[in-house]
């Protein structure tokens, strides 16, 4: 059970409302009132496959636990088809399959002002109504949005969907923080950062930018930051999930798919279901068989993150109302007064500056009773550590510190989130008789190698007063650079309407030509065709590909000896290192074999691999299009057989092969951001005459199923749908009553951001916001480019 850990900040009369939770406690998001109040906002990050809340008062998660309004961070927007007034997605993968990697994290500051020790929390997770980190009340200082996707309207974008925020922990009014707050003297400048792409679709960077901002001109001193962490990692269909979480920390990987096999320094402190939630022995759409994970991309000391330094700790603790099995690991002579959930500021600073690494929870039974993780000692029933190590409602704080922050100085902290999938493997590794040995760090270990990769690019020297020299070709500069990768740009798409088709014209030539800026590659492979039925990534289906006939080979292979047959004889694998090149020719190769220790073994005939499907490029046609100074040769491409006034989106993607050599699968433009609009015609008519669906439009018909259906939503009063279609390119729809009053006006444009081709849909609401009532109704249409203007008219039953 867990008690609330925060309130609803009313303020009704004098007082606050309190509200409670028996399965899993959090704070709701504030309630928009008449009074002043801090200008709390929260945001899900959606770019990728990881949808992960933001907020502008100290914590990140949405406290989702079992899916009720009542006790979680509620949405005021449409996700994953859900309506507004749900509980946001907190830290879900992949995005809208109901599974969650964290309750809800938080930042913790702690100092020592003039020998009181102060710390500052966004969330507690345990004692009630401790939100001290909040924004100012002025609502312009809600989360604001940015995108390097319209670099024109957001120059200053660091990622597809940067949020960005402000607060601090200087706010007292009682009404909103308890009166015992006393303020460190801290401003918090928070960005956070998510993409699309596919080796950065299952993490969100935050950048936090602390600065002291006392009005006493103290120096802040014996600064130390946490990153708090409450996981409860299951499908919020599964009951109790919250109650069997595991956490540990691994410092290396090692990268067994290169030669010589690479060590990687990944730091991340992890948590995960223990067992991944098999049902009747299989995984299912609803098991959480990965790991979510916390990694600082730069600290106080910079970029360099050392875990056996005093700067560093990561402890974590079991909470339970039962003090007993409240417990947490703790080195002899540790000062601190508590073994588990830290209460108060004192011990919430002493664990933050304690300098302590804790071993893995998985391994509690043994290390508890180790020599030095004996000042804490653990419940004396072994039952009680099998459970505990078997998985509990688990926590852990990253932190790090000391610093100093003189007056108005400010310092940078980067952590990044992220979830790997396939941590779990096994569906029969369960906590009866599970072993942690079966636990698989890959994909973790390849999210962590690409958000540092993005974060500070290898080789890359960002420094812009060149006062770092420049680094080696395998380290970063230390200055962030927030790139990676990219696909090649999506091609500028024309539509033509015919008969019961639409054919989608398009040019290549400063596409295929790119060379992606990290990997240095010129690896364009083809384009894409997608229909769907709205514009969601999950709802496209690929129509046709088209792409270059080219090849891959290998620059050398590693023999790895494996065993002795029955026979005596040696038993090998081979283990191929990629060439990053494409080659046009299909004749095999003869390829170096070498040992582990790099001695030359011979070589070896090889055949090189196809590049994606090899199905060649698209048609040609000539054709010139507005804009265009002379005819121009175009790819071209022709969908049949359509329905006439039957809206679907077309997008072209164009995509890459990656960068083998590194893992790097291959990257696709985005399919939401470039879609077209459609609206196929039917047999074309002598006059062109501009038509109209449903005619008559009856309000006593249900059209939810197959005309007024919302893939995204609820079927409101604003649902309704009446089609103008076979529109001129750019045109105005005049909506008129038998006696000549304006009912509404609608601008159409073919070329427009989200607007259909060659049909305007009506929800039959007035100019004025009324429903329209029965009768009669007449339109005209006006063809801007040719002025041009045809009438029509169209019925209301209701």
């Amino acid at each position: 059970m867990k008690w609330v850990s925060s309130i609803l900040l009313i303020l009704l009369f004098a007082g606050l409302v309190f509200a409670t939770d028996s399965g899993k406690s959090g704070s709701t998001g504030l309630l928009r009132t008449t009074v002043n109040q801090p200008a709390t906002d929260e945001k899900t990050h959606q770019a990728g496959k990881l949808f992960f809340t933001v907020s502008n008062w100290g914590f990140f998660g949405s406290q989702r636990g079992e899916d009720d309004p009542r006790y979680c961070i509620i949405a005021d927007e449409e996700i994953c088809g859900r309506s507004s007034g749900n509980c946001r997605p907190s830290a879900e993968y992949p995005g809208c399959s109901g599974i969650e990697y964290l309750f809800q994290g938080a930042l913790w500051i702690g100092a020592v002002i003039s020998g009181d020790t102060l710390v500052s929390i966004g969330e507690d997770g345990w004692e009630t109504g401790i939100n001290e980190l909040l924004p100012s009340y002025n609502y312009d200082d809600t989360l604001s949005y940015r995108s390097i996707l319209d670099p024109e309207k957001y120059p200053d974008a660091i990622s597809e969907e940067d949020y960005v925020g402000n607060f601090t922990d200087t706010v007292q009014n009682p009404a909103f923080v308890d009166p015992s707050h006393r303020p460190i003297g801290i401003s918090v400048h928070q960005e956070s950062y998510a993409w699309s792409y596919d080796y950065a679709k299952n993490f969100v960077i935050i950048d936090y930018t602390l600065s002291n901002v006392r009005e006493d001109g103290r120096t802040i001193e014996d600064l130390f930051v946490g990153i708090y962490i409450d996981g409860d990692c299951g499908h919020v269909e599964t009951s109790d999930y919250a109650q069997d979480d595991i956490t540990g920390f691994i410092k290396n990987y090692i990268d067994e798919t290169t030669f010589p096999p690479d060590t990687i320094p990944i730091m991340l402190a992890w948590i995960a279901d223990n067992d991944g939630d098999p049902e009747d022995g299989v995984f299912t759409d609803r098991s959480p068989t990965g790991a979510m994970a916390c990694r600082v991309l730069r600290g106080p000391w910079g970029t360099k993150i050392d875990p056996d330094s005093t700067q560093f700790s990561y402890n974590w603790w079991i909470s339970n109302i039962d003090e007993t099995y409240d417990w947490g690991p703790g080195r002899t002579g540790t000062d601190c007064t508590e073994d588990g959930t830290p209460m108060g500021d004192r011990n919430k600073y002493l664990v933050m500056s304690n300098g302590e690494f804790d071993y893995d929870q998985t391994s509690l039974p043994d290390s508890a009773t180790a020599s030095d993780w004996q000042g804490f000692p653990p419940p004396s029933d072994q039952s009680w550590l099998d459970n505990l190590a078997n998985g509990y409602d688990t926590r852990f704080l990253l932190s790090f510190g000391p610093l100093t922050l003189a007056p108005a100085e400010s310092t940078h902290i980067t952590i990044a989130f992220l979830v790997g999938e396939n941590f779990h493997q096994d569906p029969q590794n369960t906590e009866s008789a599970w072993t942690p040995d079966k636990f698989n760090f890959d994909d973790l270990a390849y999210a962590a190698y690409w958000v540092a990769l993005v974060f500070d690019n290898p080789g890359v020297d960002t420094d812009p007063d060149d006062t770092i020299p420049p680094p080696p070709s395998d380290e970063g500069d230390g200055v962030p650079d927030y790139r990676g990768p990219t696909p090649p740009p999506a091609p500028d798409v024309h539509i033509e309407l015919g008969e019961y088709k639409v054919t989608i014209y398009w040019r290549g030539d400063d596409i295929e030509n790119t060379v992606d800026q990290i990997t240095g590659i010129h690896d364009f492979e083809g384009y894409r065709i997608y229909v769907g039925e709205a514009n969601l990534d999950q709802y496209y289906t690929p129509l046709v590909q088209f792409d270059k006939v080219d090849y891959l080979r290998y620059k050398s292979v590693v023999r790895i000896f494996d065993s002795l047959d029955t026979g005596g004889d040696s038993v090998f694998h081979y283990l191929g290192m990629y060439d990053d090149t494409a080659y046009a020719e299909d004749t095999s190769y003869s390829v170096v074999v070498i040992s582990p220790g790099g001695d030359t073994l011979g070589t070896a005939l090889y055949n090189p691999e196809p590049i994606a499907e090899n199905l060649g490029m698209p048609p040609t046609v000539t054709k010139q299009f507005e804009g265009d100074n002379e005819p121009k040769e175009y790819y071209y491409y022709t969908i049949e057989n359509l329905l006439p006034g039957n809206d679907f989106y077309v997008v072209v993607s164009s995509f890459d092969f990656g960068q083998p050599s590194k893992n790097l699968s291959s990257l696709e433009s985005s399919k939401t951001k470039y879609a077209k609009w459609v609206v196929p015609s039917g047999k074309a008519a002598e006059d062109n005459k501009v038509r109209v669906f449903p005619n008559p439009y009856r309000v006593d018909h249900d059209y939810s199923d197959f005309w007024e259906k919302s893939l995204t939503s609820e079927w409101t009063e604003y649902s309704r749908k009446l089609r103008f279609f076979n529109l001129p390119a750019k045109c105005k729809v005049r909506i008129y009553t038998l006696d000549g009053d304006l009912v509404k006006e609608l601008d159409h444009d073919d070329s427009g951001e989200g607007e259909m081709v060659g049909a305007e849909d009506w929800n039959l609401i007035s100019r004025n916001d009324q429903s329209i009532a029965s009768g009669i109704y007449i339109f005209s249409v006006e063809d801007l480019e040719t002025g041009e203007i045809q009438t029509g008219k169209f019925v209301i039953i209701k």
